[in-house]
């Protein structure tokens, strides 16, 4: 078997048909389609994501807000509470006084 001369530079065949040179064409070109609708649909997902992070670290932030208020809100009443339970333990103890002295 003769080896191919290693000088001999590349050239196509005429025998190959210029059906299946066009299948590799049209297939390169969907490829690339495919490629760009893949990224274009990857990009929009994340934006998507972003979008949606934005929104919940809004939410959140507002929640702390509001849950503060409502703590803040909470103790005061509870220490308004405690006010006016002791008061009246007091009361009650005056009253109990009085009468058992």
């Amino acid at each position: 078997m003769a080896e191919p001369k290693s000088s001999e530079s590349f050239s196509l065949d005429k025998r190959v048909p210029l059906a299946f040179i066009m299948a590799l064409v049209v297939q390169l070109v969907a490829g690339v389609s495919w490629v760009n609708h893949a990224y274009s649909a990857l990009e929009q997902r994340v934006a998507l994501i972003e979008a949606e992070f934005r929104a919940q670290h809004e939410r959140d932030d507002r929640q702390d807000k509001n849950g503060s208020e409502r703590d803040d809100r909470i103790e005061r009443l509870t220490a308004e509470s405690l006010a006016l339970i002791r008061a009246d333990l007091k009361e009650v103890k005056d009253i109990l006084a009085r009468r058992y002295k």
